[in-house]
């Protein structure tokens, strides 16, 4: 920090907060000076959560969406990427990553999902804007474990993105182009908006936090960029 980064005006009894965003898993050591005066601090690991280092393929992702108040960590100061996300908790990612305001007090029209609960405007908005459907049986299943192509069916509809229906050569070798979710497929991998290696998509397979961070950072590049496909390169306000 320069001399001029803190003014008068930032001290509250005596005291100043500022916020440091390391670029490296170096410790940090932060002096501070007043006339002749000076003092250090003792060296400081940085590190965003106790369980996510810089060499995590989901940091970058991670790492934006916290800045930006999407995502936070559990009380012992994890963020447990690996950790199964909920169709519910989807939703709340999908909404606060993309800045979509909700209508409070709507009623939610569920079986098994109901007014009243930290959800419910997520899950009534959603409803009501066609982002989600529930079953046959009336239910939605909030805690069953999302799984990719439920979500990118709910992120292109939360975003109005046009997917395209029509699928000739199947994108993925286990995603037929019969499929209900074969443009969702299709167009997740023209967007290179999944970090797979390999030629099978496992549609059915529960997202867990880090790849649900990554998916909505990676769209949320292709739109500050206006790219037509996602690449390290892309940057923030690029």
């Amino acid at each position: 920090f320069s001399k001029d980064t803190l003014t008068e005006d930032d001290f509250q009894s005596g005291i100043a907060e500022v916020q440091y965003f390391p670029e490296d898993e170096n410790e940090v050591v932060i002096q501070s000076q007043y006339g002749m005066a000076k003092a250090k601090s003792k060296a400081m690991q940085s590190k965003l959560f106790s369980d996510l280092s810089f060499s995590n393929d989901y940091y970058d992702a991670v790492t934006y969406l916290y800045r930006k108040g999407t995502v936070q960590g559990y009380p012992d100061g994890t963020f447990q990427d690996t950790k199964t996300v909920s169709r519910i908790e989807a939703l709340k990612f999908i909404y606060k990553g993309f800045d979509k305001s909700t209508t409070s007090n709507q009623s939610v029209s569920f079986k098994d999902a109901f007014s009243g609960q930290w959800y419910s405007d997520y899950v009534a908005s959603a409803s009501n804007e066609g982002i989600i459907q529930g079953y046959a049986d009336g239910t939605l299943k909030p805690e069953q474990g999302v799984n990719r192509v439920e979500f990118l069916k709910m992120l292109t509809k939360a975003l109005g993105v046009t997917v395209d229906p029509l699928v000739t050569d199947e994108p993925y070798n286990d995603v037929d182009v019969l499929s209900w979710y074969a443009p969702y497929a299709q167009f997740a991998k023209s967007k290179n908006l999944f970090p797979i290696n390999g030629s099978n998509f496992e549609p059915g397979l529960a997202m867990n936090r880090g790849e649900v961070a990554e998916v909505i950072y990676r769209m949320i590049m292709l739109q500050e960029n206006q790219a037509e496909k996602y690449s390290v390169l892309l940057k923030p306000g690029n």
